[in-house]
């Protein structure tokens, strides 16, 4: 990241790969992370960290983020098919967690697990929009 002429580099611990694909006027980040082989998406707010997978993909990452919050990603599931999703309104209260834990912030993870079977023919709600 450039900030006042100076570079600045960083990576998710313990990644292989870490890429930054979003940046908002607050200064939160998203974009992916490759650890163990697999593809997250995360998102940095204040210096907290959180990961944010798909339910039930084997790939997701986060393309996007705007001044509400709302997150444009991406997820594979094991039939190989990509989709995009929109998760909208994150809430700063459920970043928590070390995203290198080996899972994702507890309550995050239980706010994509009630978007996922909210709707059970889009598997998220009617305000997130798919493909």
């Amino acid at each position: 990241m450039l900030s006042d002429g100076d570079f600045t580099s960083w990576g998710v611990p313990g990644a292989t790969f870490t890429n930054t694909t979003g940046l908002n006027a607050r200064g939160d980040i998203v974009g992916r992370y490759v650890a163990g082989g697999v593809s997250h998406g995360y998102l940095l707010i204040a210096g907290q960290m959180t990961t944010i997978d798909f339910p039930g993909s084997t790939f997701s990452g986060l393309t996007s983020i705007n001044q509400r919050r709302d997150i444009i990603g991406r997820y594979r599931m094991a039939d190989g098919v990509t989709h995009g999703f929109l998760l909208v309104g994150f809430q700063q209260a459920c970043v928590a967690g070390d995203p290198m834990s080996g899972t994702s912030a507890q309550p995050a993870k239980e706010q994509a697990h009630e978007m996922a079977t909210s709707r059970p023919a889009l598997n998220w709600p009617a305000r997130v929009a798919m493909r």
